[in-house]
Parts: C-alpha cells; structure tokens; sequence
C-alpha cells in the first residue's frame, strides 16, 4: 500500500470487493425485479435478446469503471485516538471513528484474500445502524493492530493497566464439530429460504421454459398415469421425501460453508466468533453495549437438547441484523456458563431454563383481550356472511364455535408465557417455551421487553 501525506491507499484487489457490492446487491431483487423487467420488455418487443446482452455489457463496464474509481478514491489514517476515511467519487465524504466509539471489528476473508495476506475489516460503532466503517482489502495484521490498539484505550479509560494480562486474554467458550454443523443444518430454514429464492424464478421461466420442462416430466407424468393409486401415492410420497431430503443437504451445506470450524471466544469485554469453510468470518461485539438475549428452541433442537441464542446490542430492533450476534447452537448445558459471560453480574439470579420455577404467569387479561379480538373477528364474519343467507341456525351454531375456539387458542398460548424478574434483569418466556433474557443498562424498570 502507499503513503501520502499519511493516507494510506487500500490494495488494488479492492476492486473486486467493490464489484462485488454491486453484484450482490444487484442479486438481493435480481428475480423480484430485474427478471420480471427484461420478461415484461422482451415480450413486449421493445428489446430483444442483443439489445439486453448490449445493456449488461454496458452495465458491467461502467460497474468496473465505477469500483476503480471508487479504489482510487479511497484513503485511510489511522491515528492516536480515531480512524479516519476518505472516499467517494461524485460526492466526497470523510469518516472520523473515534476508538471510543468502536464496539466490534469484524473481518471477512476470502480464499484470494486469504492467499495475498489480506482481510476486510468492518467497525461497528455505538448509535450506528450497521457498519459505519469499512476497509477493504487491507493487511491480515491490520485487524489485530486495531483490536489491541482498542482494548488498550478501553482499558486505560477504566484504569485496568495494573490487570493481570489472563484476565484479558481470550478464552474459548464453545467450539462446534462437524456433526453440530449437521444439526445446524436440519434445524435451519435454510431450505424454505432456497424454495423463497426459486419461486420468482419459476414464475417468471416464460411459456418456452416451462414447455421444455413439461416435455422431461412428461416420461414420469405417464408412468405414474399407469400406476394404481396406492402405488401412485406412494410414488408421490417417495418424490416428496426426496425432496425434503435435498433441501436438508442443502441446508447442512450451507451450515457447512458458514459455520465450519466455529469457535466462541471473549476477553471479558467482547465476545468473538470466528468461523467459515471457504471464507473465514469473524464477528465481535462489545458486552457493555449488550442488551437483549434471544434464546430459541424448536422441536428439533429440544430433540438435540441444544438451542440457538441471538443476543441484540443497545439501539438495534428486529428488522436489523447487523447488530446481532448469533451462537447458531449451544448445548442446553452451556446456556448458563453463555449468561454469566454475557451479562456478568446482571441477571445472575434468573434461570434461563423454560422449565424454571421461577416463572410467573402473565394477566389473565391476556385470554379476554385474544379472544374477544380474534374470535369476536371471526364471529361477526361468520354472521355476517350467513345472515345475508338466511342461514340463522348455522350462524347461531358457528358464531359460539368461533368464540370457543379463539378461547381455547389463547388460554393455550397463555400457558406458554411467563415472567421472571430482578431488580435489573427480566426473562420472558415465549410460546414456544424459549425464554429470551431482557437485561443491561438501558432495560431496568419501566422498560417494556416486548420493545426490544
């Protein structure tokens, strides 16, 4: 990298990454939205195929033109007490983090990268959304540099220098094997999410496609027309497992490639993991900033006895994942030994377990309010549909069936809440029976759980 002046320029494979922002981003609404526009403009014939082929030439030239002036324009100083960025083309603009403010430094490193020494690192800082800084391709060591140069000004802010250097050294909380990556696997959506990706592709295939898929399938559409209907339904029911049983490799896969070789680890201050089978990932957040921990179980991790816990910093909100720490499974044994790491002395006196005791049942308002809002729904739609048909003794049977009904719902789901609290700490317990852990400096009384 060169010098001027003390900026320092990123290496020239931050093209690439720079390429790549747009591909990806191009590819989040690539069959929601550019799909259906070339579809919709080819069969309209006011753009054929070379005239598309001529537009994405065009487009993936000025998508390079556009990352080299971007790598050309970017600089970065690394000072006493901030980061400094320089960056942009049309619009100039200039990041001042200071260190302070930083609570994680992630890094992201590629095969390539991994192969030419390099890394990308990412900042998350205190109020910020996602990632306020990024340094693309960069020296391996500079991520290092940066989290020692911060845990030494966290520590001299707390006046920690005198510390016993074990007490700050990282020490591993979990680490994954490959039949774990397996669990993670059966246990994800990974494969609803795969089926969610193709079902715009399919939509939009076109008459051509779908004919030349109905002429392979025709072969197995006539052998099962010549099965009997046992023998056909269980053709059907042999197709439909096949199916489960690729979207599960699918999705032990992806588990695979995203968290091989997972490792948990803290300092007593951030927390790290540190995982990827191609791409090494390594993700940190500040303990201090923590503010909400998720813990969910489903039939299929209850069976494993494992969970999986998503902890939540101050500021961030659901539709936001950037602020989120996800541990994709930990044994029910270990969720303990996670609290005291996470929260410390906060929230030591709550059990995590949702068969603790410790539970109290929330208001039996809780049914009235369901009921009559989901039931009272249903009823007044039933009666009124078969009121305007004269049928008065089916709306006087199913009006009452409604209401009995979302009765029963709701006393079910309220048997399935609960809550526990300290004078700093709260447990809510869902209707799934995972409690998640509401706890930290911003969450003492007065706070509202369900607005975390």
């Amino acid at each position: 990298m060169s010098r001027t002046d003390g900026w320092e320029r990123v290496s020239p494979v931050s093209v690439l990454f720079y390429i790549g922002q747009v591909v990806r981003g191009v590819a989040r609404n690539f069959f929601q939205a550019v799909v259906p526009a070339a579809v919709f403009l080819i069969s309209t014939g006011s753009m054929t195929s070379e005239r598309l082929y001529a537009i994405g030439t065009a487009l993936a030239l000025i998508t390079i033109l556009v990352a080299i002036g971007r790598y050309l324009r970017f600089r970065f100083r690394i000072e006493e007490d901030a980061i400094r960025i320089r960056q942009g083309i049309f619009r100039h603009e200039e990041l001042d983090i200071g260190f302070d403010r930083i609570q994680g430094i992630n890094t992201t490193q590629n095969p390539l990268y991994r192969w030419l020494g390099l890394v990308d690192i990412k900042l998350d800082t205190a109020g910020s959304a996602g990632s306020e800084g990024h340094l693309p391709a960069v020296p391996e060591g500079l991520g290092d540099s940066l989290r020692r140069h911060t845990r030494g000004r966290r520590d001299a802010s707390v006046g920690s220098d005198a510390a016993d250097p074990a007490d700050t050294a990282e020490q591993e909380l979990l680490a994954l094997s490959a039949a774990d990556m397996v669990r993670i696997g059966l246990t994800s959506n990974r494969g609803l999410l795969l089926l969610a990706f193709l079902a715009p592709l399919v939509d939009n295939l076109g008459e051509e496609l779908s004919g030349r898929i109905e002429r392979w399938l025709d072969p197995l559409t006539r052998v099962l027309d010549a099965l009997s209907g046992g023998a056909a339904a269980a053709a059907a029911l042999l197709f439909f497992l096949a199916a489960a049983l690729l979207l599960a490799a699918i999705s032990i896969a992806g588990a695979f490639f995203r968290h091989y070789r997972y490792a948990l680890t803290t300092d007593g201050a951030v927390i790290r993991s540190r995982a990827g089978l191609i791409s090494r990932h390594e993700h940190s957040m500040g303990l201090g900033k923590l503010q909400v921990l998720r813990i969910r179980q489903g039939p299929l991790l209850g069976y494993f006895d494992a969970a999986r816990i998503v902890a939540k910093q101050a500021a961030s909100h659901a539709v936001n994942t950037r602020k989120s720490f996800l541990i994709p499974l930990v044994p029910s044994r270990s969720i303990g030994r996670l609290r005291s790491v996470f929260f410390g002395r906060e929230g030591r006196e709550l059990d995590l377990s949702p068969d603790s005791d410790a539970f109290q049942p929330i208001s039996r308002r809780y049914i009235r309010s369901r009921t009559l809002l989901f039931g009272g729904l249903a009823a007044a739609v039933i009666l009124l549909q078969l009121a305007s048909r004269g049928a008065w003794t089916a709306a006087a049977v199913l009006t009452p069936a409604a209401l009995a009904i979302a009765w029963l719902a709701a006393r079910r789901r309220y048997a399935h809440w609960g809550l526990a609290l300290t004078p700093d700490a709260a447990v809510v317990r869902h209707r799934d029976e995972s409690p998640r852990l509401v706890v930290g400096r911003a969450c003492r009384r007065g706070f509202s759980p369900d607005r975390a």
